[in-house]
């Protein structure tokens, strides 16, 4: 399966551990953007920055079956907004591909009931290497009726 990861830019080392993971499973990550480690230093070059880089992280995204945002860290008071990993999540969503947030719900949207949250990685990884049907079925439960980690289910 094809994976996008969202968080802000500060999570990026996190986010490299979480890919490396999944490509030991099996599965491609497509976020570029977690392996940039430069920016420029000026407001207006930082503008060009993002703006070229959210092109990417919207091709990004499309070459995804599903979308992992982890939220974690990015409710830091008097921290920029984190509209990047939003508008990436409300993409997928649009798209109709699955979107899985691993962490704290910050935002309104991580309450539908067909987003899938999860506390931990662990569940996450395992909700992935069950594969597309499986997330699909998962978005159709109710949040109180999905399977955690340990549950026996049939698939």
């Amino acid at each position: 399966m094809k994976i996008y990861l969202a968080s802000r830019f500060g999570n990026r080392f996190m986010l490299r551990e979480a890919r490396d993971r999944l490509k030991r499973f099996g599965h491609e990550v497509t976020s570029r953007w977690i392996d940039n480690d430069k920016r420029p230093n000026t407001k207006e070059e930082l503008r060009e920055f993002w703006v070229a880089w959210s092109k990417y992280d919207v091709e990004d995204v499309d070459r995804a079956d599903a979308i992992v945002v982890y939220t974690e860290g990015c409710d830091t008071p008097g921290d920029l907004p984190r509209d990047g990993m939003r508008f990436e999540m409300g993409y997928a969503y649009a798209k109709g591909k699955p979107v899985i947030v691993v962490g704290p719900k910050l935002f309104v949207f991580d309450e539908l009931e067909d987003i899938i949250v999860y506390d931990e990685w662990i569940e996450c990884y395992a909700a992935i290497c069950a594969g597309l049907p499986y997330l699909a079925a998962l978005r159709q439960l109710a949040p109180a009726k999905r399977p955690r980690p340990g549950d026996k289910i049939k698939i």
